[in-house]
């Protein structure tokens, strides 16, 4: 009995090496497309928060030039474009960050296969 499940065990690790082996293209490929898709949503949702960021500065400063007795306008513009700033770091980084796929696909994959272990 224990020569037979050890024989089934061997016989089990060796056909998962063949699958592995086998489905290992196809999952480099995959990890690729989902990398370059996920980079692609986090620069797009970075120029969003950078875009209604900007779209706010602009509108507080409307109204502090209508409305220049009122202090507040200038401190909501001022900390609107402080965000505007730290949106527009963050974009960079998301740029420099998401850029490894599509230029360094392999050493991509080889740092997701080292952040997975």
């Amino acid at each position: 009995m224990n020569e037979e499940l050890k024989q089934k065990l061997i016989d089990s690790l060796e056909s998962t090496e063949a699958f592995v082996a086998e489905q290992a293209p196809l999952v480099a490929q995959e990890a690729l497309y989902y990398g370059k898709l996920q980079g692609a949503f986090n620069i797009i949702t970075v120029l969003v928060a950078l875009v209604i960021c900007v779209m706010l500065c602009m509108s507080f400063l409307r109204s502090y030039q209508e409305n220049w007795h009122e202090d507040h306008w200038a401190a909501f513009s001022t900390v609107s474009g402080i965000c505007a700033l730290f949106a527009l770091a963050g974009l960079g980084f998301e740029l420099m960050n998401n850029l490894q796929p599509w230029i360094a696909p392999k050493l991509y994959l080889l740092r997701v296969i080292g952040e997975t272990l």
